[in-house]
């Protein structure tokens, strides 16, 4: 008699006849692949689903789950879009986030059953039905199977499976699947029959009657005539909610959120500021912030109580601003705590922007693009409750190359003025605009085959909110005809008025060497010899190619005799009598001496004593000078 009276009374109350559902949608990685018919399969259920539930009536009750859609290889990647309620409040926002969603992760089946089937019990159902549109079968080890039938004995929930151009085999295990779950089975190979499939097996689990959780406690009071009149109070059973609001800029920056209970046994994801039917409890709430590697969880537990609803505030962040033209520099930042230097987390993408951050004081760490070290901010920054703290890049250099610096330029290398330190190496992708803090710095080049750095003559001063520029574009080059490349070692490119050394290379190539704009003196080293000559004073403005050769020299050919007694010879200037070079080895080869006059002397073996062999040689420029000793 009790159970008579139930069904009419909820019935007479106004609760809609409609069977409840939860659409349980496809979001893992195999979606972006195509149907037999070569549409996407992730826009045919998108397209699908949103044209049925724009067809539904208001009164129908649904709720929509996703499965793999945030992250690669998490087998517990189950998101709850909307909780089971008419479509009269939820149809636009339901089509909102359907058409958001992007294949990514797994398929956890089972995962996805258990979620839909706490959606029906928290929303005070203990019948309904579940919809589970899939390509392929259960990818984590689990099996869903015996959740299905599980669910099935010890409720009145029925699981329905649509099969979207799976494979034989996975057709088979899901068409057992919907078996064991006392529901239906479909597939679909193109967009006209997922249509088909779908309307039918959500018109058709809408069709029939729900059981309503309820608690009924009958009483009985005595009527006229002895007659019993039965009163039924119906306490349907209402859950918690949870509210979300905070800073705007905070705001947007959250694309998810999840509650653990704090026992751990349940877990919900969710999207939004709100969500409703949370089962009592006290929580942990984390939240997934656009662009951060790992959620980041809220610093105090969160208590859902019944028929209540619970607010969080997210009134802390920060605005991470980078300049428009610095913004390809940039690879990525650290977040590190300042009180104990650990490091929080790194971010790769989405970097810029409003962000939700817990209080605190900070550094960041930055992965500047070519350089080879992270570069550091020294100014902590901090974040405030109840404000958005700000950090700014948006100073930086600009090394302007040629074809000829991209060419002779191995490694560029940024120190700090005053301490001297090495601020970041540059091997490869040196050119452009780069993020640099401000502050003063000295800029060196490694041209390729010289052993030293070439620094700037001026420091270069980057100030807040301004790009230093420098042009890579004055050279110098130095070859020599084909008669003194065997006799030539190296040679050196040296300050004229200080004499300091730029660079040291044996490359005769005629390939440019980047010097920044002054007055310099070329060296040469002869194979065998004793010292550097001085071959020429150069004068090398910006923007200016400076291409010398070294076409003069001297060549000794002795006879047999000659050539025993004979240990060393030198060079001497004939204007001061200066020695210009002492020859002690490779004797015999044609050496380089610039253009002049000189006299020539050699060292003999039997007297020990040197002997002059030539008082006046003139050498004139492109020529070399013979001397045969007899």
């Amino acid at each position: 008699m009790m159970f008579g009276l139930i069904c009419p009374l909820l019935s007479a109350t106004g609760v809609a006849s409609e069977r409840p559902l939860v659409v349980v949608m496809d979001g893992s990685g195999s979606m972006w692949g195509r149907l037999p018919s070569n549409e996407l399969k992730a826009d045919v259920q998108r397209n699908e689903l949103t044209r049925l539930l724009r067809e539904l009536p208001d009164s129908a009750k649904l709720g929509l789950v996703v499965y793999g859609s945030r992250e690669r290889t998490n087998p517990k990647d189950v998101t709850v879009l909307s909780q089971v309620e008419p479509l009269s409040s939820s149809r636009s926002r339901l089509i909102e986030r359907i058409q958001s969603i992007q294949p990514l992760g797994m398929t956890p089946l089972a995962e996805s059953i258990r979620v839909a089937r706490d959606l029906l019990l928290r929303g005070g159902f203990s019948a309904g039905d579940i919809v589970v549109l899939t390509d392929d079968y259960d990818t984590t080890g689990e099996t869903p199977e015996r959740v299905a039938e599980e669910l099935a004995n010890a409720y009145d929930i029925r699981i329905h499976v649509l099969a979207v151009g799976a494979s034989k085999r996975d057709e088979e295990l899901l068409r057992r699947l919907a078996e064991l779950g006392k529901g239906s089975f479909r597939s679909a190979r193109n967009a006209s029959q997922f249509r088909e499939a779908l309307s039918a097996l959500v018109l058709g689990a809408l069709s029939a009657s729900p059981r309503q959780r309820a608690e009924a406690q009958p009483t009985a009071t005595p009527q006229e005539g002895g007659v019993k009149k039965i009163r039924l109070s119906v306490n349907l059973v209402r859950d918690g909610a949870i509210r979300i609001d905070g800073l705007p800029g905070v705001m947007g920056s959250i694309e998810g959120w999840t509650l653990r209970s704090v026992d751990g046994t349940r877990s919900i994801n969710a999207s939004g500021n709100s969500l409703d039917g949370i089962p009592p409890g006290r929580y942990t709430i984390s939240f997934k912030v656009r662009g951060f590697p790992e959620p980041i969880t809220f610093n105090q537990e969160i208590e859902i109580k019944p028929n209540e609803t619970s607010y969080v505030r997210l009134d802390s962040g920060v605005n991470v601003e980078i300049a428009q033209d610095l913004v390809n520099s940039v690879l990525d930042y650290t977040v590190i705590d300042a009180e104990s230097n650990r490091q929080l987390f790194t971010v790769r993408s989405d970097m810029w922007g409003a962000k939700f951050m817990l209080p605190g004081k900070y550094r960041m760490m930055l992965s500047v693009r070519g350089f080879d070290r992270p570069l550091f901010l020294q100014q902590t920054f901090s974040v405030v409750k109840g404000e958005m703290s700000s950090v700014k890049l948006s100073s930086g250099i600009n090394l302007i190359p040629d074809k000829t610096a991209e060419e002779s330029v191995s490694r560029i290398t940024i120190r700090d003025w005053g301490s001297d330190n090495v601020v970041a190496v540059m091997a490869s992708d040196m050119w452009g605009r780069k993020f640099l803090p401000s502050g003063t710095y000295r800029i060196s080049f490694l041209n390729r085959d010289t052993d030293r750095e070439v620094f700037l003559n001026e420091p270069m001063v980057v100030r807040e909110s301004s790009v230093s520029s420098f042009s890579v574009n004055s050279f110098v080059s130095l070859s020599c005809i084909e008669e003194l490349k065997a006799a030539v070692e190296s040679w050196s490119l040296r300050e004229s008025s200080s004499g300091r050394l730029i660079f040291t290379t044996s490359d005769l190539s005629g390939a440019f060497k980047f010097v920044p704009p002054g007055s310099y003196t070329i060296f040469v080293r002869n194979k065998g010899g004793s010292q550097e000559i001085p071959a020429e004073s150069i004068q090398v403005a910006s923007g200016e190619r400076v291409q010398r050769a070294l076409e003069s020299g001297i060549h000794l050919q002795p006879e047999e005799m000659a050539r025993n007694r004979i240990t060393s010879w030198t060079i001497y200037a004939k204007e001061n009598n200066l020695r210009v070079d002492s020859l002690g080895a490779d004797l015999w080869d044609p050496k380089f001496i610039p253009p002049g006059s000189y006299r020539i002397a050699v060292m003999d073996r039997i007297t020990g004593t040197e002997v002059n062999i030539a008082d006046s040689v003139s050498v004139a420029p492109k020529s070399i000078v013979i001397l045969d000793i007899k």
